[in-house]
């Protein structure tokens, strides 16, 4: 299944300033989005709602697949010693551990476990 962003009519408030009104917005997969604008504009909380990090004032965001996962990466890379850029990346979206559970989940239906048939099709 290929997955999903949608919001519509996005708003959110900071007491009583509008920071963002109204967007709508429609992601599919192999598209790029780039958010440009100066300083206190809003691009931030447009990417932290998107991410369920910050909670709409009005209007709403919706993934599908549910459990589809929307990444805030901090602008600036603050990889520990040793790791690459890629490694960072893959750990900070998530890739890193679902490719550790998919291998995982592979062996497990190659030893025959029980369940493996089913934790296979998760990770995958």
């Amino acid at each position: 299944m290929t997955a999903q962003l949608r919001a519509r009519s996005l708003s959110f408030n900071r007491g009583p300033l509008a920071i963002l009104a109204d967007v709508e917005l429609t992601m599919t997969p192999g598209q790029r989005l780039g958010v440009v604008g100066p300083n206190g504009t809003g691009k931030s909380t447009l990417l932290q709602l998107l991410a369920g990090q910050l909670s709409p004032s009005s209007g709403r965001v919706s993934l599908q697949p549910p459990d589809a996962t929307v990444v805030v990466l901090d602008q600036e890379i603050l990889a520990p010693l040793g790791e690459s850029a890629r490694e960072y990346l893959a750990r900070r979206v998530g890739a890193a551990a679902a490719e550790a559970e998919f291998n995982a989940a592979l062996e497990a239906v190659a030893r025959g476990e029980i369940g493996a048939d089913d934790r296979y099709g998760r990770a995958l």
